[in-house]
């Protein structure tokens, strides 16, 4: 069964004390939505002590369950990039991709974006070989970023 894993950026109130993203469950709680951390995971369950950060909703992204080929986990608004068409065309970067779920198919695939400028177009599509498969690591994919941080990659 596939890990049910959160990530998110913390809101200003919580910078502070934690930089860059959170990890663990999502909590939506009057209508805030929280990240919430377990610190104590080499103790047994009934002792966990449990932290809820405060998270910007449009940061959150899921685990897909799936590590790239350097075995970095991959999440929802993830940019990836790949070996193979339609990312490499003729030696060529060609696209980038942006990990989403879609609703409709209920499963995680990833949106092309064209970064050529020889080239034009935009590819929305299912891949079918990205399907959260415990253990399935995407050999042909590499993490380059996320549409929070580096949203550069984009345009």
């Amino acid at each position: 069964m596939r890990e049910a894993k959160y990530r998110g950026k913390p809101t200003q109130n919580n910078t502070s004390y934690f930089e860059g993203w959170v990890y663990g469950s999502l909590v939506i709680q009057d209508d805030k939505y929280y990240i919430a951390l377990n610190v104590n995971e080499n103790i047994k369950r009934d002792d966990y002590e449990v932290y809820m950060i405060e998270v910007v909703p449009e940061t959150i992204g899921q685990y897909t369950g799936l590590k790239d080929k350097n075995e970095i986990e991959i999440y929802e608004g993830d940019i990836v990039t790949g070996i193979e068409y339609p990312f490499i065309e003729d030696e060529k970067q060609n696209y980038i991709g942006i990990v989403v779920f879609y609703e409709d198919a209920a499963q995680f695939g990833y949106e092309y974006r064209c970064v050529r400028k020889d080239k034009r177009g935009i590819s929305n599509g299912i891949n079918n070989e990205f399907q959260a498969n415990e253990d399935l690591v995407c050999e042909d994919l590499e993490v380059i970023g996320n549409i929070t941080d580096n949203s550069e990659l984009l345009e």
